[in-house]
């Protein structure tokens, strides 16, 4: 809620200062702008599998938000019914990709602080991309990325979400993989098998 609250004063500010200034046709045409991207991510998550993956969404866009970090969400309508311990997997996985992808933006320099993510129901499978403009994952680290206890993080106790995740998704049948991103960064991909 605070990430909301943040980000609604940033845009009345602008709008003030557009207004101020005698820009009336360029607050006009911002204020059109957030109705038609609000009203679309709207849309684009209300067509998820669960109620849960979508509160998920939400507040992963809303924590993006608060770091100055830009998170968009692409899907099909999704048509297929998932058993609760295939939701569950699915939740933990991108629950820990999107929480890694924001803290491998929030204390980056780059050009453009964003997470993609992807989702696409096919005949066999549903897949999920999240793709982050952040630094990228080396093959080195790659290699051991769904590794228990393994972490590119400093600290004490690290190292578990991933491997969690991959577990989790290979227990329902599915899968995580990580590649390179059309956005410069990193490309999680999470992939649950139709039964």
């Amino acid at each position: 809620q605070r990430a909301k609250t943040h980000e609604f004063a940033n845009k009345l500010h602008i709008l003030l200062g557009l207004l101020k200034q005698g820009c009336t046709n360029d607050a006009i045409a911002f204020i059109q702008q957030e109705q038609q991207l609000s009203s679309s991510q709207q849309h684009v998550l209300s067509t998820q599998p669960s109620i849960l993956i979508q509160a998920l969404l939400e507040g992963k866009i809303a924590e993006a938000a608060e770091k100055q970090i830009a998170l968009f969400v692409d899907s099909d309508s999704i048509t297929d019914a998932y058993n609760d311990e295939e939701v569950e997997a699915v939740l933990t996985a991108l629950g820990n990709v999107l929480q890694n992808a924001i803290d491998a933006l929030h204390d980056v320099d780059v050009p453009q602080k964003r997470i993609d993510v992807v989702m696409h129901e096919y005949a066999h499978e549903l897949l999920i991309e999240v793709h982050d403009s952040g630094l990228g994952i080396s093959d080195e680290q790659a290699a051991h990325m769904f590794t228990l206890g393994y972490s590119t993080k400093d600290g004490y106790d690290r190292g578990y979400g991933l491997a969690i995740s991959a577990q989790a998704l290979h227990h329902v049948g599915g899968e995580l993989l990580v590649e390179e991103s059309d956005l410069g960064g990193a490309c999680f991909i999470i992939i649950l098998e139709r039964r």
